[in-house]
């Protein structure tokens, strides 16, 4: 597992770990890294023809839909993040049977994926607080404290 602090990344995240595990390790691996860092990426990628990561976590997200063997998609990136990349197919590297895969970054920053929310403040005028003051001063609170002994009266 690989923890990486880019250069560059959103804001909104602390880290990105990137993993490459037997499935009964990964999952007690990412469960620890989200509970210390929950606002963290992940990306995981492997060779996943006989196992379903989204078995185990089920908030991870399928990154490749292109095919990596043949006519099949055994290869596939998983990340907690929702389109966050765009796995590509490239040639074979070496004697490899499978294709390289290039995940180009698609995710959109909530910054820029929301729209800026103008919100009105109303703010009391300068003579409102002596104002308030002297209406609390005037006001007869034996009419509420009365009230509070008939209430407990008629609960007990």
């Amino acid at each position: 597992m690989l923890e990486c602090r880019p250069f560059y990344k959103p804001r909104e995240f602390s880290v990105v770990y990137i993993c490459a595990l037997a499935l009964s390790q990964l999952y007690k691996c990412i469960h620890k890294c989200l509970v210390a860092h929950p606002e963290s990426t992940f990306i995981v990628a492997g060779d996943f023809n006989h196992a379903n990561l989204k078995t185990v976590l089920h908030t991870f997200h399928r990154n490749v839909k292109c095919a990596t063997r043949g006519n099949n998609i055994l290869d596939q990136v998983y990340t907690n993040i929702a389109h966050a990349y765009r796995a590509q197919a490239y040639p074979y590297l070496g004697l490899s049977d499978h294709v390289s895969l290039l995940l180009d970054p698609y995710y959109t920053q909530k910054a820029r994926s929301t729209r800026p929310v103008v919100r009105s403040v109303r703010t009391w005028p300068e003579d409102a607080i002596p104002r308030l003051q002297d209406c609390f001063d005037s006001t007869d609170w034996d009419v509420f404290r009365g009230q509070e002994a008939l209430t407990r009266s008629s609960l007990d």
